[in-house]
């Protein structure tokens, strides 16, 4: 399962669980982050452990039902190859929607 997270601050995190195995890392650059699921998304399972910028499980976002409803983060998942993001809808979030925006011109290139 990949879960993506995006927080009010303009940062969008990405974190895969795979097993008992998990990556978690922080973006500020959306193309990097689209790049990085789309390598998730087509490469080996456990390739994503060896990348550089894992963080510590303990480092982990894991935003409450509050912090969510309050607007302090935008959750999405994207599970067995089925995204849920809508590409080109307007969020109002604006690192959501250059996110979507990359990944829909990275796969679609």
């Amino acid at each position: 399962m990949i879960k993506i997270i995006a927080d009010n601050g303009g940062s969008l995190t990405l974190q895969y669980v795979y097993g008992d195995r998990k990556y978690q890392h922080s973006y500020d650059d959306m193309t990097k982050a689209a790049e990085d699921l789309n390598s998730l998304v087509t490469g080996d399972d456990g390739e994503a452990f060896a990348w550089d910028g894992n963080e510590a499980e303990e480092c982990w976002i894991d935003p409450t039902d509050d912090q969510i409803r309050n607007g302090g983060y935008n959750v999405h998942y994207y599970i067995d190859n089925h995204g849920v993001l809508e590409w080109g809808v307007d969020t109002s979030w604006h690192n959501v929607d250059a996110f979507t925006s990359a990944y829909h011109d990275l796969i679609n290139a």
